[in-house]
């Protein structure tokens, strides 16, 4: 896999015709966060909501782990890890000319950081030293 260069977290990059937010790349594995649209965004918010209004444990629940975000470009839409180190981006990627504004990206290392995030923990070790 060839390492992707000059992007770093927070950047966007397209692929597969979705928006990704990158994380932090190490080995052969890139960790990103998949950027839903909005209807899925309401549909997995709203299944959340409901889960929390029933009183239901989703601490550890991969579907629920997200951020809502508030970057203009991105109003009404999530950051959501399910598949973070999952997805093979060895292809062309398209890095867009954007980033996520310092709330998001604040908001994204702190959801990967909490202590019952089911992210990967190679994912929750790199994010640690990263700066925003």
């Amino acid at each position: 896999m060839s390492h992707i260069t000059s992007i770093v977290f927070g950047d966007i990059f397209r692929y597969e015709n979705r928006e990704y937010i990158f994380l932090v790349q190490a080995d052969n594995i890139t960790y990103a966060a998949r950027i839903l649209e909005v209807n899925e965004s309401k549909i997995i918010n709203g299944l959340y909501e409901k889960r929390v209004a029933s009183n239901s444990v989703l601490e550890k629940n991969i579907l629920y782990c997200y951020v809502k975000l508030e970057t203009a470009q991105f109003k009404g839409r999530i950051a959501h890890f399910k598949n973070t180190g999952q997805d093979d981006f060895r292809l062309l990627i398209e890095k867009l000319s954007y980033s996520l504004d310092a709330k998001d990206k604040k908001q994204i290392k702190d959801e990967i950081l909490r202590k019952d995030s089911p992210v990967p923990i190679g994912l929750k070790e790199l994010i640690r030293d990263i700066s925003i």
